[in-house]
């Protein structure tokens, strides 16, 4: 209850001057870098800029403390003038949306009138030269790179202001949908450098949450014994993490006989918490209660929020409940048929529109990852992984989703969770190795349990392995240490492609 206190005991700021009183308008900022410092700004971005900033909904302000409501009211119904503002303007500014809009007609349109976009065309606009993408020369901002498991990241820009907001929004969902409370010490274990943001936008967004808190800005590019004993010497409450790293910190722990007792709150976000990393986990981290941080990513930007706190002993960590940061983004879930879907439980992959970002738009952009509604008049929704991996080994094409059943199905779900496929040429053909972060006691039954497993989820494997296309399935037993993970962000890389050539 001293928390509901704290929280409820802010006034609520006047909505019409709640965002010029927490940052300078980005009016003033055009005005201040124009005039007084001679730097010119693009053309396209000078009529945006002398609009002022957009009004933030007073639902969305910081004293606001029920945020159902605000999103029950705003979901999935954004106003026609501010849509039709946006499309004007990208279409206006950038190249690649104008031709992708080329064969629409110039009158207002609405969302769904438009096309989903093709996202390897998107990337290829978006070049760091001869950009087709961005609307204007970024001056003032970021440039960040994406944060996933790919060889060649890609690169999203953001102004100040759009930085700055969306550390805003983040603070404002960390404060009603995650439990912190006044006094926290949050470790942050994201990954930091190479121009990736996951660490940067945790410091940013502490900084403007309401709620006192002490960060201890560790990062997951510190050894696990180095990350345990500082969380230890500085009596860490909270953890602020993706779930490869996390593993790595509680295997650390674990194989030493130690916990971390005083560690009561565990969120994380850029990767699906498993349910067999509950034991490791709860045996490091004891008292801890794990629940999700957010729903995002570097180039769709903040699209999720946590519902509500997680609660010690329930489903928050391998079943979280999100909810769209409307009324700033438009979230979709569109079936294979290309249907936009609204009833529950159905799942489809996820599109997204950012009403607020101008400099690099995101409009009906593919996200990657597959959801479900839960409620879509609330906005609430499931996340259930990626929709399109697989790896293709001779003529053979599998989806990652099947190969971790198979690994499941025959040593059950824990090993699933250390998994890691290895694709080779080895004299002549292709060859698939699992690599696993554990050893049962009879390694031999289990590799030629998975072979069997393989075979009668995918029998094309069985038959080109009979006709010499593509070599026998390989087992290799690992421990957690010794699987390969990002350099950049400290994620598990799901494939190893060893076939690729390498980068000199």
């Amino acid at each position: 209850m001293a928390f509901q206190r704290f929280i409820l005991a802010r006034p609520a700021p006047n909505p019409s001057n709640s965002y010029k009183r927490q940052v300078p308008s980005i009016a003033c900022i055009h005005k201040k870098r124009v005039g007084g410092n001679g730097i010119r700004l693009a053309e396209p971005y000078k009529s945006f800029l002398s609009r002022g900033p957009p009004q933030i909904p007073h639902s969305l302000t910081r004293g606001n403390h029920d945020a159902s409501v605000a999103h029950r009211s705003t979901a999935f119904s954004p106003s026609t003038e501010s849509v039709s503002e946006l499309i004007g303007f990208v279409r206006a500014n950038s190249p690649f949306y104008r031709e992708l809009w080329a064969h629409l007609p110039e009158r207002e349109l609405d969302i769904n009138s438009l096309p989903i976009v093709d996202g390897d065309a998107y990337w290829k606009a978006n070049s760091f030269k001869e950009n087709k993408l961005v609307t204007g020369s970024i001056i003032d901002g970021g440039i960040y790179k994406t944060g996933g498991t790919t060889a060649s990241p890609k690169v999203a820009y953001y102004t100040r202001e759009e930085l700055h907001r969306g550390t805003q929004m983040l603070a404002t969902g960390m404060m009603r949908g995650t439990g912190l409370i006044p006094g926290d010490r949050v470790a942050n274990l994201f990954w930091s450098g190479d121009m990736y943001a996951a660490f940067l936008l945790l410091v940013l967004t502490l900084m403007e949450l309401p709620i006192p808190n002490v960060h201890l800005p560790i990062s997951g590019n510190s050894p696990p014994a180095n990350a345990a004993s500082s969380m230890r010497d500085f009596k860490a409450t909270v953890i602020l993490s993706n779930p490869s790293t996390l593993l790595r910190v509680a295997d650390h722990l674990v194989q030493r006989g130690q916990t971390l007792p005083d560690m009561r709150l565990i969120l994380y976000t850029g990767e699906r918490y498993h349910h067999d990393l509950r034991n490791l986990v709860r045996s490091a981290f004891p008292r801890a209660t794990v629940g999700p941080l957010m729903f995002s990513s570097v180039d769709g930007g903040l699209i999720g929020l946590p519902a509500h706190p997680p609660v010690y002993g329930g489903d928050d960590d391998i079943n979280p409940t999100y909810i769209v940061n409307t009324p700033t983004v438009v979230m979709e879930i569109i079936s294979e048929d290309g249907e936009v879907i609204a009833e529950p439980h159905r799942r489809g992959r996820v599109v997204i529109t950012d009403l607020m970002r101008r400099l690099q738009p995101v409009v009906r952009y593919p996200m990657g990852d597959l959801a479900e509604w839960i409620d879509y008049g609330a906005g609430t929704f499931s996340v259930y992984g990626r929709d399109s991996k697989s790896v293709k080994i001779g003529p053979v094409s599998m989806d990652l989703s099947a190969l971790r059943q198979v690994v499941a199905k025959s040593l059950g779900e824990k090993a699933a969770d250390g998994f890691q496929l290895v694709a080779r040429q080895r004299e002549g053909a292709s060859e698939m190795l699992f690599r696993l972060s554990s050893c049962p006691e009879d390694p031999e039954s289990a590799a030629r349990s998975l072979e069997k497993n393989l075979i009668e989820l995918f029998p094309s494997w069985g038959r080109n392995v009979d006709a010499g296309n593509i070599r026998p399935l390989m087992v290799e037993w690992v421990s957690v240490q010794d699987l390969q993970y990002n350099e950049r962000t400290g994620k598990l890389k799901p494939v190893i492609d060893e076939r690729l050539p390498s980068k000199r």
